[in-house]
């Protein structure tokens, strides 16, 4: 997985920003990002970042992606379900409830 065109030109001055700061502003965070593929296509992602610091004072990240494609179309299909339920089941012509109208 490759940074997005938006974030990978400033990829590694946020790294040398922590590096030479300590501040965090990702380390320990998730985030939604769009990611991209080595074919070039993008798609959603949760990232984690850890940092892990080595017996010998030498400091590593660790990144954590979770692809959120299946979660973004579970929850796009489940409000669309929802709105036909509402239309159908609680809304008549007029805009009241089915109750109402009659």
């Amino acid at each position: 997985i490759i940074c997005n065109e938006r974030d990978a030109p400033h990829h590694e001055d946020h790294m040398a920003r922590y590096i030479r700061t300590g501040e965090k502003r990702v380390i320990g965070r998730k985030r939604p990002l769009v990611a991209r593929r080595k074919d070039g296509s993008q798609f959603h992602i949760e990232l984690g970042v850890s940092e892990v610091n080595l017996r010998n004072g030498e400091k590593m990240f660790c990144g954590y992606v979770r692809d959120m494609t299946q979660q973004r179309l579970d929850k796009l299909n489940l409000r669309k379900k929802e709105a036909v339920i509402q239309e159908k089941f609680f809304h008549n012509n007029l805009g009241m409830p089915q109750e109402e109208a009659e």
